[in-house]
């Protein structure tokens, strides 16, 4: 309430205040009190909410969708600060926002601001939200032979080894093989594969792809195997005496 003479009152109202609420004035002259004026005030909620729904780690290159669960009926004001944001497509009208992130070959931090505005003009507290995206990682390539040889004995299902040269460290890989067989089952760089098709029309295809500690998923890579037939053999072209 105003001090003894007043005319001007200031009033706090509780942020949590959703009801009316009725103001009294009465003008007092000393011994004389004139009628009581009154106003009522109605208190509309302001927006509340404190959190964006949505992934907090993504990988570059993925579309990420984000929710502020606000009152319906607000408008919504986004903003970003951008590593790896490629394309921020928002709607005033609506709580959500979808983020492209761009392909990058480090890890960027994304800062995305979201204010609401209730549709009856209250004004929300600025919401900040920290995306934190990760790069994707392929191996340079497949090493191994192009060639297995098979010579005069097709049915001994060769078993040869193949690497995923220049992976990362911490990573963990997917190997498929077409045409032959898994000697190894193999989750890390290198694996065993058993040829045990060694038809020459049969081309053997080793795949794989990388899955980084960020659990995010590269591109995957392969190799055709073929298999040779040829026999090796040494031909004496002179001999030493002594």
């Amino acid at each position: 309430t105003s001090g003894p003479g007043g005319s001007t009152v200031i009033v706090n109202w509780d942020k949590d205040a959703e009801t009316v609420h009725r103001i009294q004035y009465t003008q007092d002259n000393g011994t004389c009190y004139g009628v009581s004026a009154y106003r009522s005030v109605e208190i509309y909620p302001s927006p509340s909410a404190s959190v964006v729904a949505g992934r907090l780690t993504v990988c570059t290159g993925e579309k990420g969708f984000y929710t502020l669960p606000g009152l319906g009926g607000s408008m919504y004001y986004w903003k970003f600060t951008s590593g790896s944001v490629s394309e921020f497509t928002s709607n005033d009208s609506s709580s959500s926002v979808s983020i492209q992130f761009r392909d990058t070959n480090k890890t960027c931090r994304d800062t995305i601001k979201v204010i609401e505005i209730s549709n009856m003009g209250c004004k929300g507290d600025t919401i900040t939200t920290v995306i934190t995206t990760h790069p994707k990682h392929k191996p340079e390539k497949i090493t191994g032979p192009e060639y297995v040889c098979v010579g005069k004995n097709p049915d001994n299902a060769p078993v040869e080894e193949y690497l995923a040269f220049k992976g990362e460290t911490g990573s963990r890989y997917v190997w498929t093989v077409i045409g032959a067989e898994k000697a190894t089952q193999s989750k890390d760089s290198s694996i065993r594969v058993r040829f045990t098709n060694t038809d020459p029309k049969n081309v053997v295809l080793i795949t794989v792809y990388e899955i980084s500690k960020d659990s995010c998923p590269g591109q995957a890579i392969s190799k055709e195997v073929k298999f040779d037939y040829h026999v090796p053999y040494i031909q004496q072209v002179g001999s030493i005496k002594n």
